[in-house]
């Protein structure tokens, strides 16, 4: 079964145990595993695909704790270094009566990530069959050249078997493909582009 990487961050959540108007008002927080793309390979790895994260958290407590829950959800982190002199990224969430979250975000990792990865992407992208990638991954400027780095290249496309339409709905996922078709040929070769 092929690989799909998913690029992207993992982080902890740190949601208060009662509702509260705010995350000062918060007596105890409960950690839960989080990040967009780290949720989507995590669901991804339970549904039986192979998934590989590629990201970046520290060399700290949390940064472990992180690692250990892709690994017993069958998530590969081969692509998913702790990184000396970095904090783990933390997400403090509350709840109000009304169910309306609130979130304080402690740590950045927009050229942390960047940097740990740099020179890893080429390797992370040539091996899967597939690539994840959200929002997030395009909100910074390290990140964002990083991500144009990773779909610069084809992922083996075959264009008769795309259905561009639905894989490229969205605004940003067109935005992300423009500019050249989808990429229909590989890295250093030739070949005819779909033109999206």
């Amino acid at each position: 079964m092929s690989v799909t990487l998913c690029l992207g961050e993992a982080l902890v959540d740190l949601i208060g145990e009662a509702p509260a108007p705010s995350v000062g008002a918060v007596d105890r927080f409960e950690p839960h595993f989080g990040g967009a793309t780290a949720n989507v390979a995590v669901f991804a790895a339970r549904a039986g695909a192979r998934i590989s994260l590629a990201g970046a958290a520290g060399e700290d407590r949390w940064g472990r704790w992180l690692r250990e829950r892709l690994v017993a959800e069958r998530v590969d982190a081969a692509h998913f270094p702790l990184v000396q002199g970095l904090g783990t990224q933390l997400a403090f969430v509350c709840v109000d009566d009304h169910g309306k979250p609130t979130y304080e975000l402690y740590g950045e990792l927009d050229e942390p990530l960047a940097g740990a990865l740099a020179a890893r992407i080429e390797t992370a992208v040539d091996g899967a069959a597939g690539l994840f990638i959200s929002s997030n991954t395009l909100a910074g400027a390290g990140e964002r050249a990083l991500t144009m780095r990773a779909r610069a290249g084809d992922l083996h496309h075959r264009c008769r078997r795309c259905a561009h339409r639905h894989v490229a709905g969205s605004p940003g996922a067109q935005r992300l493909l423009s500019g050249g078709g989808c990429g229909g040929a590989r890295r250093g070769g030739g070949g005819r582009r779909c033109g999206l």
